[in-house]
Parts: structure tokens; sequence; C-alpha cells
């Protein structure tokens, strides 16, 4: 967990998410969800409990999971993404979300954002960028 040094933490390391999506272990996947969610949750409790601003880290939203499709692996950062399947990643997004902010309860554990959801693929940056050109911003 990176907190920018607003408090010193440990927090669980868990395997790349392409492993762990590779299980098919949708259960496992909620509870590493959870358990995300109580670690996040305590950080932000401590920083505040120590008075702190909660910063990167330590707040009560991020920025998961990552939902990028790996079309092709020489473009790089397939290790942050969760397969090539696009139901596989939207049956781990839900279980890790469920997890992640808690089902049930009147409160959020914590807030998650997919990352990434749409629009991030390399194959129609040809498309966007020729509706780019087209602005009224262009110079």
């Amino acid at each position: 967990m990176r907190t920018t040094g607003t408090i010193d933490m440990h927090a669980t390391l868990f395997p790349l998410v392409t492993g762990l999506a590779a299980s098919n272990n949708m259960t496992l996947i909620r509870m590493m969800g959870q358990a995300m969610a109580v670690e996040a949750r305590a950080a932000h409790n401590t920083a505040v409990g120590q008075e702190k601003i909660p910063g990167k880290g330590c707040g009560l939203s991020y920025w998961s999971p990552t939902m990028n499709i790996i079309r092709d692996p020489r473009w790089g950062r397939g290790q942050e993404s969760i397969s090539e399947d696009p139901a596989l990643n939207g049956l781990y997004a839900a279980s890790f979300v469920q997890g992640f902010q808690g089902t049930g309860n009147k409160y959020l554990y914590v807030g998650a954002t997919c990352k990434h959801l749409w629009a991030y693929s390399l194959e129609v940056w040809a498309v966007l960028r020729s509706a780019r050109s087209h602005t009224p911003f262009e110079r």
C-alpha cells in the first residue's frame, strides 16, 4: 500500500491479477477485495486518528480494478490487466468490487472506480485521432 508518507503501514501483497483471474475462482477474488478493503479502511482510520490528512493510499476512493483488455503483450503493462477475455474481466471486476465495497451494508467499505473501462485499446487510437483532428480547438 502506497501511503506517500502519510502513515507507516504495511499491507498484504497479492499475486498479479492475471494469475488470480486464471484461477477462475471468483469467491477468492471477492475475498481478496474484502481483505484489501479492510486494510484500506484501517489506513484511513489510522491517518484520521493521527490527525493527518489522508493522502494517497489512505483515502476511501480507489482506482481499482484495472479493466483494460490485454490485446497484445508487446504493448506493455499487461501485468496490470486481468485477461484477454471480456467475460472473465467482467466477472473478475464484479467480484472484486463486491468484496472491495461490501454488499448489504449501509456504508461502503471503500469506493472502487474501474480503471480503463472504456477507450483504452490501442487499435482505436487512429479513429480517436481522426475524430479529434476535427475539433474547434485545432490550431
